[in-house]
This record gives structure tokens, sequence and C-alpha cells, in this order.
């Protein structure tokens, strides 16, 4: 229904769909550029929504373990080659949360370890999947 109400298609949308129906629904506002429909997905079968449907997924640290990752990002690409898509263009992003404070001794160690380290890695890492 997304992708129908943001067409630049001329007429009325309309969708005849198994769960549901748009009939004579009015375009727009149209986005100035095509924009991807993320998805946040954990189970089976929203996983492979997402690998058939979705643009990118984004999986929380707090709902998916690292551990769980690999499974689950196997899973949308089952789902992109049942569709047809090449799963490599399935954007995925990690979403991580957590709290840096200083401790009671005044140490801002955890800060400093991911300053120094983490996202220096992310960078690299990032830099090379661009290449």
């Amino acid at each position: 229904m997304i992708r129908a109400l943001w067409s630049d298609e001329k007429g009325a949308a309309g969708i005849d769909g198994t769960y549901y129906r748009l009939t004579g629904a009015k375009r727009g506002p149209f986005p100035a550029h095509a924009l991807g429909i993320w998805l946040g997905a954990y189970g089976k079968r929203m996983l492979d929504v997402t690998g058939r449907f979705a643009g990118g997924w984004l999986p929380s640290s707090f709902a998916a373990g690292p551990e769980k990752l690999g499974e689950m990002s196997a899973r949308v690409d089952e789902g992109a080659h049942r569709a047809g898509r090449d799963p490599a263009a399935i954007r995925r992003l990690y979403n991580i949360s957590g709290t840096f404070a200083e401790t009671a001794d005044g140490s801002r160690s955890d800060l400093e370890r991911f300053a120094g380290e983490v996202a220096p890695r992310v960078r690299e890492l990032v830099a090379a999947e661009r290449r």
C-alpha cells in the first residue's frame, strides 16, 4: 500500500489484497526520491517478508543478539531468492543499545574502549563493503 500511495502513477491507488483492500485512494504526497521500506523483523515469517519486499533490515540488539544474526540474515536471503531478488540489494544495519557512563570511581573505560576499538573497526568494515 505504501508503495502504491507514493507512486507517481496517474489516477487513484487501489489494491485488492488478501488482508487489506484500498480503493480510490489519492496518491501522495510524493517523496523527492525513492524511499526504501525497512523492517525490524525477528520471526521466520517476517524475515521472509523482509527478503521479499524490504529495502533494508534493521534488527535491534535487545531482541536479536549477535549469535542469532547469521541465521536471521540467511532467512532474509532465502526470502529474497524466492522473490527473484538479489539479497545484496537489501541493506542491513544493527541497532545497538546501551549506556555509557562514568563508574563510581570516575572511570570512563567503557566509553574510551568503544571510541578506541569499536568505532574505528566499524568504519573499516563499512569502508571495505563500499569498495
